[in-house]
């Protein structure tokens, strides 16, 4: 009997993820909140045309992986959440990067009506099946 082969379908997400949380440990645990800050900032705009292609599930995932590194230095008790500022900054950048995968989708769906919805689908209802036809 041989295992059933389940894909993973998160695996670039999963791959880019450890590659960003890596550098994000590295920066925390050497005190380098700013830098680290720049590494979050740098990643609000994916995040919204993550939103926009309607990956929001994979940009989620993403985000989870930078909250749980990034939490360990925004809490006041540990050696590297010495500036308060610095902490809120990178709080404030974790709760940015959310906000933008949901400006993404809103971007995305904001001209969305029940109109162009229809004409979309009788559009292509209506177009020739070259593929599927003989």
């Amino acid at each position: 009997m041989q295992p059933e082969e389940v894909p993973d379908h998160f695996w670039v997400e999963d791959a880019l993820a450890s590659v960003i949380t890596g550098a994000l440990r590295k920066l925390l645990d050497d005190g380098e909140v700013r830098r680290a800050l720049g590494v979050c900032s740098a990643l609000v705009s994916p995040m919204r045309v993550m939103g926009w292609q309607l990956q929001v599930e994979e940009a989620v995932q993403i985000w989870r992986r930078v909250v749980d590194e990034t939490w360990k230095a925004i809490r006041p008790q540990t050696p590297a959440a010495s500036n308060r500022l610095e902490r809120a900054g990178l709080a404030n950048t974790c709760v940015l990067l959310l906000i933008n995968i949901g400006l993404g989708l809103h971007d995305r769906v904001e001209n969305l009506t029940a109109t162009a919805f229809a004409e979309t689908i009788d559009r292509e209802l209506r177009r020739p099946c070259r593929d599927l036809c003989p």
